[in-house]
């Protein structure tokens, strides 16, 4: 399963006239081994739903949010206890840190080239992440992959929505690449997008389109550990040279431990798929080395 880490940060400023000891976020959809730290990276408690749902200063429709069954309508409301108080006028940072799974687009025809590309033992494939905006709200994305997995050839291509036809559904507008710093390396990209620009262009979402594949050590390893292991039988003619079955039966040997090494192979990623290859190796080995015993047998 293709997942990464991911760090939000999120700072505010204390307008109230009250100090506070404890914010209460929104967050887009459930975050997977969600931990959540201060500055000083302090970890923070924050209280579950059944304990939200308990309280009485929680506002209702808060609460009903939050009870709602279908997942896309559910709320989902974070309780922060924070471990120093905020004072007026006060900024404050939080860090939440967790495992996301990066929904795959496969065969869409709303827009043109998401598709999975396949290659010799190994898929590209293609993402979208979209991103809502709250309020005043500067984003800065850095989208890390882990090792065993870099990004595509393409750039990723960003573009925005907004609600200012007036129209039922958001219109589709084009991010001003001059607007925005896109940093790509081999399995990260990094890019921002300014309050004073999701102003102007009225921007309430923003989605990127990117592609995945596997580092090119990784399917490199296994594509020259098929290939050696697809001529090793060749090796046993020599059995019919020397006239020494022996020689058969350690090159069926060596193969045997190249197939087993092809097998338990490391992959980290779903996107590396040799299973039909192992297969096909051990017909092929099989036949090979048949055809040398028979001949072996013949001209003895």
């Amino acid at each position: 399963m293709l997942k990464r880490t991911v760090r939000e940060e999120i700072i505010f400023k204390n307008k109230s006239e009250e100090k506070l000891n404890e914010i209460i976020l929104e967050i887009e959809n459930f975050k997977t081994n969600l931990k959540i730290s201060n500055s000083k990276e302090s970890a923070l408690v924050y209280l579950p739903n059944y304990k939200i749902i308990q309280r009485n200063d929680i506002p209702e429709d808060i609460k009903e949010g939050i009870k709602k069954e279908d997942p896309d309508d559910r709320s989902y409301i974070l309780v922060i206890e924070l471990n120093k108080t905020i004072e007026k006028d006060e900024y404050c940072s939080l860090y939440l840190d967790y495992i996301e799974y990066t929904k795959e687009e496969k065969q869409n025809n709303n827009y043109e080239g998401l598709t999975e590309s396949k290659h010799f033992m190994y898929n590209e494939a293609e993402y979208m992440d979209v991103i809502l905006f709250y309020s005043k709200e500067t984003l800065s994305i850095f989208n890390h992959w882990g090792n065993g997995l870099e990004i595509g050839k393409f750039d990723p291509y960003i573009f925005g929505s907004n609600d200012s036809a007036g129209q039922d559904e958001d219109s589709i507008i084009d991010i001003d690449e001059k607007k925005i710093y896109l940093d790509k390396r081999k399995n990260c990209f990094s890019f921002s997008v300014s309050n004073k620009y999701r102003i102007k262009e009225n921007l309430d979402s923003i989605a990127i389109f990117y592609s995945i594949k596997p580092e090119k050590k990784e399917y490199n390893l296994i594509q020259t550990l098929a290939i050696v292991t697809v001529l090793l039988p060749f090796t046993g003619i020599t059995a019919l040279y020397f006239h020494n079955i022996s020689y058969l039966f350690d090159s069926l040997e060596i193969e045997s431990v190249f197939i087993l090494t092809l097998a338990f192979a490391q992959t980290k990623t779903r996107l590396l798929s040799h299973e039909k290859y192992i297969r096909n190796i051990v017909i092929w080995a099989g036949v090979i080395f048949i055809l040398i015993l028979i001949l072996y047998v013949v001209y003895r």
